[in-house]
């Protein structure tokens, strides 16, 4: 699976890795001319890590910015894990494990 996100959104990687980890994030974003940021409620506690199911390999983050670097994130817990060709690519191609990994 590829992910990644378009630059109007502001998510990054690091928002991904937040997710994975269950560390407490809140982002805002504000552009010239918005006439609303919106509204959001919900609890400041420390959010349970997300937890990939057992049917995705891993998460492969594309950059949407030139040069366009790859991240990968391995599903420690897949039913598949990846092939340890595509791992050892990973690893040629400098992507990062997964923290959740570590």
């Amino acid at each position: 699976m590829a992910t990644g996100a378009h630059a109007f959104t502001g998510v990054q990687l690091r928002h991904l890795d937040d997710l994975l980890e269950g560390n407490p994030t809140i982002t805002f974003q504000f552009n010239y001319g918005d006439v609303a940021i919106g509204e959001w409620t919900g609890p400041l506690d420390r959010p349970t890590p997300w937890t990939m199911p057992p049917e995705l390999s891993a998460i492969v983050w594309i950059d949407n910015r030139f040069p366009f670097t790859a991240a990968a994130r391995v599903n420690p817990h897949a039913r598949r894990p990846v092939h340890p060709a595509l791992t050892r690519t990973f690893q040629t191609a400098g992507l990062a494990a997964s923290p959740a990994a570590k």
